[in-house]
């Protein structure tokens, strides 16, 4: 196996190592001790540091992903592709250092490691499952610094399958990168089996990074930092899945508890919205001109409302932040969270709340690039807020991670990692090519209940199909009669629905009780963890 190439060796303009000062040509503050340059971290890094600063039991910000493969694989050539992937793609040879005390980062020399062959065969899902759920639980070695920020594991199943586990650090990885990484590794695994060249090799984040300490220094920047301040002049209002009883709501105050500093164990679960619903809705969304997260981000914010007794209703929105060429090419984590408040009473028409939500979401994504504690900030100024108190404890995202091009039949799977910074982190996705989406529900155990999750994901799924069969009339119509019907709902998990029955497209309740599943799939995500 060859080393990886990135050099961090420099030479001071008089040809001289620099042992211990400034030398900044990019203009990103930049400094080169003992020969290896240290950039500082972007402000999306920042921001997972700032999570993981409320994660200290575990010290855990990491992502982690589980790919079973459905078609028969190459285990010997896979195992090749993995290790090029990850020793080829620039941005996984980041590596943190603290200089005085601050962390920075630095590219690495080193051969990829911590990427092994497990044998499973014998072994069920739900065995493959809690092994990985171990990994994910445990921090990198050191505090997370002069280490590598991720974990491969190629996990041979039976019937020749095999599934790929990928535990990565949110500081360094984030959906899209982790994704790309992916994809990269199959370009890689088919050019191996086909004897061709190699893909290319992936570019280097700096150019993304440098444009993105450029405009933090500029008078743009200023101004959508003051156009964030504006649009909080008027104080927002706290919201809860749990509903007014929810002991996170104070009394007297428009603003609740986020953040409990000793309660940061995580739970997750996944909730099935079927295909015939989300082509539904996708029709909707191009008849109308609208996004499609929209209609779902309607259902949430709705439900948040009535159940907070307030038609005013903020959220976090999480951004990827690649409109630019360079910011697709980076790898790296480039994301950004912005807030999305709307003030949308009852009486309103769905299709006018989906025009006042598309204009907010298209204000809020123009000021995107404002990083998320400037944002944070800009709240706590203008209401003298303290520590772990504010008017969000809901962040969502819609993430079509695939587009169809894997060569080979899969399923993806969110996993836990047993920690979590945020009340509940609501990410609707598709887990493979079946048509349907999926929503991938992450929360802080004691915080958030279960059954107030359980209790949303019907709601929404009778809110849908009730816009689907008329989105003539106002929220508060479609929201009483889909409350009326939410307890028919019926919730799925992957487990109530195997990969072959999705596939088939065999939805119906008789293909679902032939697989002899129990429709409860919620995960203590700690439990077995090693952390």
């Amino acid at each position: 196996m060859t080393e990886n190439n990135h050099d961090n060796s420099v030479d001071s303009p008089n040809g001289v190592n620099d042992t211990d000062g400034v030398n900044d040509p990019d203009g990103m503050g930049s400094r080169v001790i003992d020969s290896v340059r240290y950039y500082p971290l972007t402000q999306s890094q920042n921001l997972m540091f700032y999570n993981l600063k409320f994660s200290f039991r575990k010290q855990i910000v990491n992502v982690c992903s589980l790919v079973d493969l459905y078609d028969k694989i190459d285990e010997h050539r896979l195992v090749q592709a993995v290790y090029l992937a990850m020793m080829r793609i620039p941005s996984n040879a980041v590596r943190i250092h603290l200089v005085d005390k601050r962390p920075m980062q630095y590219f690495a020399t080193d051969v990829p490691h911590d990427i092994e062959l497990v044998d499973m065969r014998g072994r069920s899902q739900r065995d493959v499952e809690r092994y990985c759920d171990e990994i994910g639980a445990t921090p990198f070695p050191n505090g997370g610094n002069d280490t590598q920020l991720y974990r491969v594991r190629i996990i041979r199943r039976d019937n020749d399958r095999v599934s790929l586990y990928y535990c990565v650090s949110h500081v360094v990885f984030d959906a899209y990168s982790l994704m790309g990484c992916l994809t990269y590794t199959f370009a890689i695994y088919q050019a191996l089996c086909n004897g061709t060249a190699l893909p290319d090799e992936p570019y280097s984040p700096l150019p993304a990074y440098k444009a993105d300490f450029a405009q933090q220094k500029g008078e743009r920047y200023k101004r959508q930092v003051e156009w964030w301040r504006k649009h909080f002049s008027v104080e927002p209002q706290f919201t809860s899945v749990n509903g007014l009883k929810g002991k996170e709501f104070i009394r007297g105050e428009r603003y609740g508890v986020t953040l409990r500093l000793w309660q940061t164990k995580g739970g997750m679960v996944d909730y099935r919205i079927d295909r015939s619903l989300v082509s539904a809705m996708r029709d909707y969304c191009e008849r109308e001109h609208l996004p499609m997260q929209i209609p779902y981000f309607i259902a949430l914010r709705t439900f948040l409302s009535r159940m907070s007794g307030t038609d005013d209703v903020m959220f976090m929105n999480a951004v990827a932040r690649r409109a630019t060429l360079a910011q697709k090419r980076a790898g790296g984590t480039m994301v950004n969270a912005v807030a999305l408040r709307t003030v949308i009473p009852g009486s309103t028409s769905f299709a006018d709340a989906c025009e006042i939500l598309m204009h907010e979401q298209m204000d809020a994504y123009r000021r995107a690039n404002v990083a998320t504690a400037d944002i944070l900030d800009v709240l706590r100024a203008n209401f003298g807020l303290k520590a772990c108190r504010g008017y969000t404890s809901v962040s969502t995202t819609f993430q079509p991670y695939f587009d169809g091009s894997l060569p080979v039949r899969f399923r993806f799977r969110r996993r836990p990692n047993g920690a979590n910074a945020m009340p509940l982190y609501v990410s609707i996705m598709p887990l493979d090519a079946s048509g349907d989406l999926w929503v991938n529900y992450e929360y802080i155990v004691g915080y958030v209940d279960p059954e107030s999750i359980r209790r949303f994901h019907r709601f929404m799924l009778a809110f849908l199909d009730e816009v689907a069969k008329n989105p003539d009339r106002t929220i508060d119509q479609i929201a009483t009669v889909a409350h009326g019907r939410a307890s028919a709902m019926r919730l799925q998990t992957p487990d109530d629905l195997p990969y072959e029955i999705a596939m088939q497209g065999a939805g119906s309740d008789a293909a679902v009780d032939a697989a002899g599943t129990d429709g409860v799939g919620a995960v203590d995500a700690t439990k077995g963890g090693t952390a």
